[in-house]
């Protein structure tokens, strides 16, 4: 009888992966895809919706645009507009970009300075302003981010994130122009094998003086 030796291999458990490794992964990946929207024309959807303190909607505004890189920035030209705004009871809705429906229409310019001011940055090369959502590797140096749990998102494995600014952050930070904007907090879903973001969600860190 021949004995012949049995050889057991047992598989050394892997460290589990950090918030900051996961955002390092995120960021390589963001980083190739900021260097890669450089030379594609691509397809741009900006969805602005704005809601009362009940949860009810005030107005909304949904572009499309197709962007197209220049050797300073983005050339966006809209190809889809759909409006509409709550009165009364009732949904309206309207064709033209910024359109007011009274003398005084606050709402109207309310959506008009965040689409300016968050989707036509023209220090960015698609318009977005990048501290909204702090994934690329230059950005992230600003923040804390922390793993809240590994879950699955529409039937995605993903990472849930949160992160917050380093410094702590003031409502004049908002009207100053520069990379010191730091005044975003919000949560990522980072999809679990590609690394690859899958939605980011932002709010105001600062707090509104009421």
């Amino acid at each position: 009888m021949i004995i012949l030796p049995v050889l057991f291999f047992v598989a050394a458990d892997l460290p589990p992966l950090t918030a900051d490794a996961i955002m390092a992964r995120v960021a390589e990946s963001q980083d190739r895809s900021q260097e890669a929207r450089n030379a594609f024309v691509y397809h741009q959807e900006v969805l602005i919706r704005l809601n009362r303190t009940n949860g009810k909607l005030g107005r909304e505004e949904y572009s499309e645009y197709t962007a197209t890189p220049t050797p300073t920035g983005t050339r966006k030209e809209r190809t889809v507009f759909r409006g509409k705004y709550f009165d009364h009871g009732k949904t309206v809705e309207f064709d033209q970009p910024g359109y007011e429906h009274r003398k005084m229409d606050i709402d109207a310019n309310l959506v008009k300075g965040v689409a300016e001011s968050f989707a036509s940055d023209k220090k960015t090369r698609d318009g977005i302003e990048h501290d909204l959502f702090p994934l690329t590797s230059k950005q992230q140096r600003k923040y804390n981010f922390k793993l809240e749990a590994a879950e699955d998102y529409r039937g995605t494995p993903v990472y849930r994130i949160t992160f917050v600014p380093k410094k702590k952050p003031s409502l004049l930070d908002a009207d100053q122009e520069g990379d010191d904007e730091d005044v975003w907090e919000g949560e990522v879903l980072v999809e679990r094998d590609e690394f690859q973001p899958v939605l980011v969600t932002t709010t105001l860190a600062a707090k509104m003086p009421l």
